[in-house]
């Protein structure tokens, strides 16, 4: 259980963590997405209603540049008196074919009214008369229109229509449209004006853009408002009733936006806004616009409600799918924990029945060496008998003369007893210094090959020599009294190597020939070859002897494994030779007899040159000690 548990809290609690904070990533991603789609369809559709107020703003400009040419050119041609007559017909027949004009004028250089027709619901377009015309002066749209250049157009700002300096009522917003009159000599005679009604513009504007549209002047105004009391509460004399009192924070946001469109948050909601200039490059005198629409809270979150009841049921599902299946990993993951609880269990004991059975190994390894040793000695032994045995011989014979020449002498010495015992002793020592020379020679080759046996060191030598060597300690067997020995090295293949390990497996290979090869009371040759090949030395043990039976053929390298136990044999002799042969000698060591041939072929491959660095593989037991077995 407490696996379980533990397992389930490491699968489950990280899908617990991240799965709702990626699911409120997605969810905000996708009401940002949400908004920012919105924000951008509501400023492209504010950028089309802007246009509505450009075209009817472009429309004034034309209307005045036509009214500004008509009129320089009656009073070009025509007296004053006339021109006036004229100037009235003109325009009269001008705001019959334009009916949103409340008033086209002409204003003399002084700003004082000398032509003026109003509109009458009723009647029309109707001069007024000339008592009544007014003074202007102290009006922009005639003091600023009167600086500008002759090609130059003035647009008033929109705001109420103001009558003998009141404003009137009700409320009729107006656009003044303004241009100086030039004559053919660039006289100014005055200033030509048209009062546009907007309320026809304002009405397209709120079909157009919809109720809740905010169409501002620039300093915060209404213009047009959803809540139609806002529109034009300035000339009511409602001064703080504009969008600055009633949304600060949006209206400061808007005037400091670096570009001409946007849209932002505030606690109202969220504002989206175009400013612009119904002007052209001619009108430097044109008002400030902005065009906004605020989309509520509670817009917002029914986007935000439609965008979580989308990422909800997703994330959800995907939790439970992921909770289920953390809980199946936990399970598995808890009889994992179990399994390999047990398995631990059964891996300790295994590793103490295998380290017994490498202190078995050793020991067999160690009783090897020793039975290795033990052949060397017996062969060192009987190679000894021989020359020893002939100079004890020579020994007693040397005795006997001397005792015949004792006798010689007292019996009376001749010269032929003594040029006898000279001649005959002459030849007794000779042979015995030739035994004692082979009894040397043999104690030499004995200490030479046991110490490289012992020490494993690496030497630069011949490999015809150890060979030699092996073979003359290996000729005290009294088996190979019926099994001769054959070798064809040649002289001349050097190797930087190791000669004890490398002595060892060749003697190993020949003393498996002599025990399995030729049953008892049978003999024949066991040959060594050597060759070299490119980088590497090539060493075959052959004999003509019975050959391994196919079904031992795969196991004879297996450790333990032999059929001469009865024979003493441990199954460890070809198992170490291999072992020397590819980790310490860095080469290899393989049958070649083909399957059912007669006879058995062992060849040994290994470098000129030994690998570098210190032997791996056997231990210095298996190194220096050495076994015969197949």
């Amino acid at each position: 259980m407490r696996y379980r548990i533990r397992a389930l809290l490491g699968y489950l609690l990280p899908w617990w963590l991240l799965i709702p904070a990626a699911a409120y990533l997605v969810y905000e991603a996708r009401v940002t997405t949400e908004l920012e789609r919105a924000g951008r369809d509501q400023v492209e559709r504010l950028g089309l209603v802007a246009n509505t107020l450009r075209t009817a703003a472009k429309q004034l400009q034309a209307d005045i540049r036509f009214i500004r040419q008509v009129t320089a050119s009656t009073l070009t041609q025509l007296p004053p008196a006339a021109a006036a007559d004229r100037l009235a017909g003109l325009f009269r027949d001008f705001m019959i074919a334009h009916p949103d004009y409340m008033q086209v004028r002409f204003l003399d250089d002084g700003c004082h009214e000398r032509v003026r027709l109003d509109a009458d619901p009723e009647a029309g377009p109707v001069r007024v008369p000339d008592a009544q015309l007014q003074d202007k002066s102290g009006r922009p749209y005639c003091s600023i229109t009167r600086t500008l250049s002759p090609d130059d157009i003035y647009l008033s700002p929109l705001d109420a229509n103001i009558e003998h300096g009141r404003v009137e009522i009700p409320i009729r917003p107006t656009l003044r449209i303004a241009a100086r009159v030039v004559d053919d000599s660039m006289a100014a005679p005055g200033v030509a004006v048209l009062n546009l009604d907007a309320g026809a513009v304002l009405a397209n504007f709120a079909r157009m853009g919809g109720a809740r549209l905010h169409l501002l002047n620039d300093r915060g105004q209404w213009l047009h408002a959803p809540d139609p009391q806002d529109a034009f509460a300035f000339a009511r004399g409602e001064p703080k009733r504009d969008m600055g009192h009633r949304h600060p924070a949006a209206w400061q946001a808007m005037r400091a936006a670096p570009g001409n469109s946007g849209q932002f948050m505030t606690a109202s909601g969220l504002w989206y806004f175009i400013r612009f200039h119904p002007g052209d490059a001619n009108t430097p005198y044109a008002p400030t616009w902005y065009i906004a629409d605020q989309l509520p809270h509670t817009a917002i979150a029914g986007i935000r409600g439609t965008q979580r009841d989308f990422v909800l049921p997703i994330a959800g599902g995907t939790l439970l799918i992921l909770t289920l299946l953390a809980i199946s990993l936990a399970n598995s993951h808890a009889r994992h924990a179990r399994t390999s609880a047990r398995l631990a269990k059964a891996n300790m004991a295994l590793n103490r029945s295998l380290a017994q059975l490498q202190t078995s190994l050793d020991d067999r390894v160690r009783s090897e060496k020793l039975a290795s040793l033990g052949l060397l000695v017996a062969g060192v032994a009987h190679e000894l008998n021989t020359p020893l045995g002939s100079a004890m011989l020579n020994r007693d014979a040397l005795h006997a003369q001397l005792d015949t020449l004792r006798r010689a002498y007292a019996a009376g010495l001749r010269e032929s007893d003594v040029t006898g015992y000279l001649e005959r002793t002459s030849g007794g020592l000779d042979l015995l210094s030739a035994n004692l020379a082979r009894t040397s020679t043999l104690i030499t080759e004995f200490k030479r090959v046991a110490a490289e046996r012992a020490t494993a060191e690496r030497q630069r030598f011949e490999l015809a020599g150890v060979i030699s060597a092996l073979v003359t300690l290996m000729r005290g067997d009294a088996r190979r009294e019926r099994i001769r020995i054959v070798t064809e090295v040649p002289a001349g293949i050097a190797l930087d190597s190791y000669p004890g390990p490398l002595g060892q497996v060749i003697q190993n290979l020949v003393a498996n020939a002599e025990r399995y090869a030729y049953p008892e009371e049978t003999g024949g040759d066991i040959v060594i070859r050597a060759r070299r090949d490119g980088e590497q030395a090539v060493i075959t043990v052959s004999d003509n002897g019975r050959g391994i039976p196919e079904a031992d053929r795969e196991h004879i390298w297996d450790p333990f494994y032999t059929t001469g136990r009865h024979l003493g044999g441990t199954g460890l002799g070809l198992h170490i030779c291999q072992q020397i042969a590819e980790h310490l000698l860095g080469g290899s060591l393989t049958l070649v007899t083909p399957p059912g041939a007669p006879g058995t072929e062992m060849c040994l491959r290994i470098p000129l040159t030994a690998p570098a660095g210190a032997p791996s593989g056997p231990d210095p037991d298996t190194r220096s000690g050495a076994t015969t077995d197949a």
